[in-house]
């Protein structure tokens, strides 16, 4: 209705999927009905196994609770709250350019925190709420709801399998709301409007009371919840302090990197930096394992040094000089990003490039722009070179000429492959007209064929059968078969057999 009179409205639904865990009151109520040896295995295995829960009967126990009864589950994982509803919708208001919620129901304008599920009953709470406008768009507001996003109902979401690759748990969830976004150029700059108003809702008030809250809290971090190439920098300041320990802010957490891995980014350490971190060291290749084993053995632990990037400066190769590019131990030049380029220097990204510069004589050298490590060896990534850039029309020219001359080729090759192919199928044509001609028989081919090739009728009279002429029949008279006895004969004859007594 509300669409039809022409207001942006949007259609917002509470999705509280299943839990995969059981909680720890569940499990002591399956522990005391099955027994303690068979509830204890049980709910060892349906906390790791998802879905592995068999159904339960709380009624009992939820009617002798002290809950409310508004927000009683009738069934585990399905909210039911009387009080709050799954479904109402959402209105923009043009003058503050806010979205005002409406209960469906009542009719009313509610304030989100109302409508917002209390997030200390699990069974009720919403951990997903969704948007839906008139455009099919599907859009994340839980942020505007929930009454503690970032320390509980974060918590309470799904984790996919990549949190082992990327920290974000919640990263398959972001992926599929994006395939659902407004592309539309008119709602971008009401969405952002949108987020930065979520962003101050959601921002958290106070600091975390548990300790497993700080694993995925986005704006504070414990020492322990660090990666091992992880540091914060600055140590301070310290926010808060949890049983003994320091709470920092998570923007702090820095990233670190050995000399190779910064010089991959670019980058290069500044001369006389202590190594902010060492870690153990971890060869990648074959050859640095077996030289790690051999430090092992000799009683020294491999380390690796880290370094920060406070701690390095942009990487600048030498610059060309009289027509030579600048090269490294191995004899080419890394270039694993634009700003490695040496002064005075083109990179020319095409395989055909270094045959062309050999041929015309101006240095090149192989652009080396990454490193593919497989079967315990570092393979380097070559793509194209780095020439003077005084030769690079030189070689643009030529790379032109170059790729004509191929096309030209290429279609030379084609119509060579097309003219043996039509000249076999003639040859094969003409065999066949020649066999025709000479051993076929007209029952054998076709309605209205007849055999090619001059002098057919009379080729044709000579193939045809001809009786033998008196003179020949009487000349190969020794050589005529036998006359075949009459039918009234065939008993008569002898054809032998038996004794003779």
């Amino acid at each position: 209705m509300l669409r039809a009179l022409t207001f942006d409205t949007r259609l917002c639904v509470g999705i509280a999927p299943p839990p995969l865990k059981l909680t720890r009151q569940e499990s002591m109520l399956i522990e005391l009905a099955l027994g303690n040896s068979e509830g204890s295995v049980f709910a060892a295995a349906s906390s790791t196994l998802p879905g592995a829960a068999l159904p339960i009967d709380l009624t009992a126990h939820q009617k002798s609770s002290s809950e409310p009864a508004s927000y009683l589950s009738v069934e585990r994982g399905r909210p039911f709250a009387l009080s709050v509803p799954e479904f109402w919708c959402e209105v923009f208001d043009q003058i503050s350019e806010s979205w005002v919620p409406i209960n469906a129901y009542t009719g009313t304008i509610e304030h989100p925190s109302i409508l917002g599920r209390p997030l200390s009953r699990q069974q009720c709470a919403f951990p997903y709420i969704i948007g839906l406008d008139s455009n099919n768009c599907i859009r994340d507001i839980t942020r505007r709801y929930a009454h503690d996003f970032t320390n509980t109902t974060l918590r309470l979401r799904l984790e996919s399998v990549d949190q082992k690759v990327d920290r974000r748990a919640n990263l398959w969830w972001e992926r599929w709301i994006s395939r659902w976004s407004n592309v539309d150029s008119g709602a971008g700059a009401k969405d952002e409007r949108e987020d930065e108003d979520m962003d101050k809702r959601s921002r958290p008030s106070a600091i975390p009371k548990r300790i497993a809250d700080f694993a995925k809290s986005p704006y504070y971090v414990l020492q322990r919840n660090l990666r091992q190439n992880e540091i914060i920098h600055p140590a301070h300041p310290v926010v808060g302090i949890i049983r003994g320990e320091s709470v920092y802010l998570r923007e702090n957490v820095r990233v670190l990197r050995s000399q190779q891995g910064w010089m991959r980014e670019g980058r290069q350490v500044k001369a006389g930096q202590v190594a902010a971190k060492q870690i153990k060291y971890r060869g990648l290749t074959a050859r640095s394992k077996q030289a790690a084993e051999a430090m092992e053995a000799s009683g020294i632990e491999p380390t690796t040094d880290l370094y920060g990037e406070w701690q390095t400066e942009l990487f600048k190769s030498p610059p060309v000089l009289n027509g030579l590019v600048p090269r490294n131990e191995f004899g080419n030049i890394n270039l694993f990003t634009d700003s490695m380029l040496p002064e005075g220097a083109v990179h020319i990204p095409n395989a055909d490039a270094k045959r062309l510069c050999k041929e015309l004589g101006i240095d090149a050298a192989d652009a080396v722009v990454g490193f593919d490590f497989r079967h315990g060896q570092s393979i380097p990534i070559v793509q194209g070179v780095v020439i003077p850039a005084d030769a690079f029309d030189l070689i643009a020219d030529a790379l032109r000429e170059d790729r004509h001359a191929t096309a030209e080729k290429r279609l030379a090759e084609l119509e060579q492959r097309a003219l043996k192919s039509w000249r076999r199928l003639l040859i094969a044509l003409r065999v066949r007209a020649n066999v025709d001609a000479l051993f076929a028989r007209h029952s054998d081919r076709p309605n209205g064929i007849k055999p090619a090739g001059r002098n057919v009728e009379g080729r044709q009279q000579e193939l045809e059968y001809s009786p033998p002429q008196r003179d020949d029949v009487e000349h190969n008279q020794e050589f005529r078969a036998a006359p075949e006895p009459e039918a009234s004969d065939v008993s008569s004859v002898d054809t032998g057999g038996g004794f003779i007594i």
